[in-house]
């Protein structure tokens, strides 16, 4: 709302406009950083968990990576050695 009033006001912007552009500024600055690090972090993992499992992954017929578990007893090892990673028994295809 106030991005649109600057825009279409033939004044400058007035002291509280510049107070509240500063405070969203911080405020997106403090959002970006965390989802940042998140990102890098499930990147990181990721990539690392590909290079552990490479032999047993493969893309599916909709292009997904899928872990190929030789048995139950191997999924559920992976499973807890990789919280951070979700795997599902099965993929339903639309």
């Amino acid at each position: 709302r106030i991005g649109y009033e600057q825009k279409y006001s033939t004044s400058a912007p007035t002291k509280t406009h510049m107070d509240t552009y500063t405070i969203a500024k911080a405020e997106l600055e403090v959002i970006k950083k965390n989802v940042e690090v998140i990102f890098n972090n499930d990147i990181k993992k990721l990539e690392e968990f590909k290079r552990k499992a490479e032999g047993n992954l493969a893309l599916d017929g909709g292009g997904h990576l899928t872990y190929l578990a030789p048995s139950r007893v191997n999924l559920t090892v992976m499973e807890e050695r990789w919280p951070e990673i979700e795997f599902r028994a099965t993929r339903e295809i639309a």
